[in-house]
């Protein structure tokens, strides 16, 4: 309280007081102690988990009881991912899933310049939580090499901070009790504590922190491959920490905790309002909707994963595939196929702090993303293709939409207010949504392939337009995307090899994840698993060594297969698949084969289901494994080996008389169409091939090639690949229905 009078407090005591004062509201902030939850997928967590139940990882359940007991700490890390909505807790961390130690210390092949060192560049830690080993389990690392490399770790946090107090945890076991004891799980266990005590200083202590001793590898990880907790196993991982770390921790001011909306997991089969928080996804394809919206949002605080499967509508004015009401707040939504709607997704008014990532628009005549009084959403890592507007942006503030595919007549519409909307983030590794090596800006095509990304100049070949973007109301995209091929003229530099070959010999056994280098579709913007390869595919550790997971349908592999002759040859998939079965097509230079994936009783229970008499051809063949409807198993590789002929009986020589020679008759050629070629919609008459090639270039069936089948065939693309035969209309020979079959038809009228 302030008393009058000038005589009673000196001025100079007033100054000291407020030097104090200072002095303690300094010490306060410094007294937050900064922690790095370092590690793997058991750090980082994941979106697709194993059950399909949402699990936010040890670190959401450790914040809240270190934030509710008044205990002053900052999360810190180079990133926020992988971002479970729903969770309020400082999501910073560095978990990077399918990491080994060697991984975290020195960088993992496809990605060599980012590793700790570099990640520690951005903050300092007071405290680090190292739960590291389970994929050198995994790997089967040499022991000696796994210590070697945390060593090397624990170097590395010293060096950014020489008083820094590390807890190195006890690894939990995984549900194998053969690899826990077979692979070293349990061995790195006993020694670390020996280890650990040769290496703590009183300046930078080190405490073992046990996560083995009473964690159940079954009932404690997620079921299928019980190796990553569920919601029992990350709290005890939590409670584990929490005792060791507290007593070295200091507590900031009382405070009540922000309240947080109780999570739920919910699957969606067919059309329906979200009204409540939680986790939603889709279990199969909606198609032929007549909803006027499919999937509407009344609620704040969820989350749509689409799985990879498809929202399809029958393509009339004012339906919308996925609508957020208003007021709807923090609403995510990923990963869905929305075909032939009048709006993609559409965010009505006030549904701020949004995001869509990871979703493929196909055929939405007015919008694919349409934002409307919405503040603060995000869009990244979408493909919007066959609409009229890409992105629309309407009396929106700070937008952020970077690493999209837009191929649209107009890819961006801004209308009203739209300020400080952003199309572009600071250059950071890849890939991007065209599977180049850095994210940045958008990719700016057009359906005739005049689009500013597809035409302009990349020439120092770093992924990037050499002039930004300029999208409207003075605002600009400062780093567009680059066509992945170069201009006419200019040649194209041969990729560089990663560590998986360029090709295959057979007989012999081709790796799942040594698929051609931007031979693949996938659904998501970045390797779920993390490991291996850092394109768009998602590997873990596991089958073999490592396996395609998270397998959603629509998605497809390409696999280089030279043969030294022409002969059959019996394809064994090896699979694991927790059920139903599953049904994917196999393309060998184009012919199709369906192959059945059986259940094998979880997705690291392995089998072998094989294809026989497969035709290759001598020299180089292309084999595409097709997911089609199919999702939710795990590929680790095909085994080609020699089919074995069934010996023909000798026929028995009969004389016959001598035949009268009769004239020879040319046969005349066969104009019928190959089997299953109909009619394309809206149109009545089959399509022809006008000039015997095998190409059926009059689409609409008139009886000529002219640019009507140029504008039908773009407009009906998704409908050809699904319903016609893909030999009589993938005109260019790449193996697949897409808009270079627009372009080749186009340029041969």
């Amino acid at each position: 309280m302030t008393r009058t009078g000038a005589n009673r407090f000196p001025f100079y005591l007033c100054v000291v007081a407020a030097v104090l004062l200072a002095l303690v509201a300094g010490a306060t902030a410094d007294a937050t102690t900064r922690i790095v939850p370092l590690g793997d997928s058991i750090t980082k967590g994941m979106l697709h988990t194993d059950d399909g139940a949402s699990h936010p990882t040890y670190r959401y359940w450790l914040w809240q009881k270190l934030r509710s007991n008044g205990y002053d700490v900052d999360f810190v890390g180079s990133w926020s991912e992988p971002n479970f909505p729903g969770y309020s807790f400082d999501q910073q961390n560095e978990g990077h899933g399918g990491y080994t130690i060697g991984g975290i210390l020195n960088g993992v092949p496809d990605d060599p310049s980012h590793y700790l060192s570099t990640w520690l560049r951005s903050y300092t830690p007071d405290v680090a939580l190292v739960v590291l080993g389970t994929n050198d389990v995994l790997a089967n690392t040499a022991m000696s090499t796994r210590f070697s490399n945390l060593n090397g770790v624990v170097q590395t946090l010293r060096s950014k901070n020489p008083k820094i107090r590390i807890f190195i945890a006890k690894l939990p076991p995984t549900g194998d009790s053969y690899r826990n004891t077979n692979s070293g799980l349990i061995t790195f266990n006993n020694q670390l504590p020996g280890w650990v005590s040769a290496r703590s200083t009183t300046q930078s202590p080190i405490t073992v922190v046990d996560l083995y001793s009473g964690y159940d590898g079954r009932t404690d990880n997620q079921a299928g491959r019980y190796i990553h907790p569920d919601e029992s196993g990350e709290r005890k991982i939590a409670d584990r920490f929490y005792a060791a770390i507290t007593p070295y921790l200091s507590k900031g001011g009382t405070s009540t905790p922000t309240p947080t909306p109780t999570p739920y997991s919910f699957a969606i089969s067919g059309a329906r309002t979200l009204d409540r928080p939680g986790s939603y996804y889709l279990t199969r394809d909606i198609i032929n909707s007549d909803e006027n919206i499919c999937i509407e949002v009344t609620a704040s605080d969820v989350t749509i994963d689409g799985k990879g499967y498809r929202i399809d509508g029958l393509g009339q004015a004012d339906m919308t595939a996925i609508a957020v009401s208003s007021g709807a707040k923090r609403v995510t939504i990923r990963n869905v196929r929305l075909t032939d709607w009048a709006y993609g997704v559409f965010f009505r008014d006030e549904n701020h702090d949004g995001r869509v990532e990871g979703c493929t628009i196909e055929g939405a005549s007015w919008g694919g993303v349409v934002l409307f009084g919405s503040d603060r959403i995000t869009v990244t890592g979408n493909r919007v293709t066959g609409t009229q507007f890409g992105i629309y942006v309407g009396e929106s503030t700070g937008t952020t939409v970077y690493n999209n595919r837009f191929s649209t007549p107009t890819n961006a519409h801004l209308y009203g207010e739209t300020a400080s909307t952003t199309w572009s983030v600071t250059k950071r590794a890849g890939p991007n949504v065209i599977g180049g090596a850095s994210i940045g800006g958008n990719y700016w095509g057009s359906p005739d392939g005049t689009g500013f990304s597809e035409t302009r100049v990349d020439a120092n070949r770093d992924g990037f337009i050499d002039e930004p973007y300029t999208v409207g109301n003075g605002q600009r995209d400062l780093l567009p995307l680059a066509a992945s091929t170069a201009p006419t003229g200019t040649p194209t530099p041969a990729p560089t090899p990663g560590p998986y070959p360029a090709a295959h010999a057979v007989p012999g056994t081709v790796e799942a994840e040594d698929y051609n280098v931007g031979g693949f579709s996938d659904t998501t913007p970045a390797n779920e698993g993390g490991a291996y390869r850092m394109d768009a595919v998602d590997i873990e550790s596991g089958g073999s060594n490592y396996n395609v997971g998270w397998i959603r349908a629509g998605e497809y592999l390409e696999y280089s297969v030279d043969a030294t002759a022409a002969r059959a040859f019996d394809i064994g998939f090896r699979v694991a698949n927790a059920g139903p079965d599953k049904t994917v097509t196999v393309r060998v230079n184009g012919a199709a084969r369906t192959l059945t994936i059986p259940v094998t009783g979880g997705l690291q229970a392995w089998q072998t289901t094989t294809l026989a008499g497969v035709n290759l051809a001598a020299g180089r063949n292309l084999v595409r494994v097709e997911m089609g409807s199919a999702a939710s198993f795990n590929f680790d590789s095909m085994q080609f080996v020699a089919s074995v002929a069934t010996p023909s009986p000798t026929p028995t020589i009969t004389q016959t008389p001598t035949a009268t020679p009769t004239a020879s008759v040319t046969p005349t050629p066969n104009v019928t169409p190959p089997a299953g070629v109909v009619a394309v919609p809206p149109g009545s008459d089959p399509p022809t091939d006008t000039d015997d090639d095998g190409r059926y270039d009059d689409t609409n069936g008139n009886g000529r090639a002219d640019f009507a089948d140029v504008v039908l065939y773009f407009n009906q693309m998704s409908w050809i690949a699904e319903n016609e035969p893909l030999e009589a209309f993938d005109y260019n020979g790449n193996g697949r229905v897409d808009f270079a079959d627009v372009t080749w038809l186009f340029n041969t009228l």
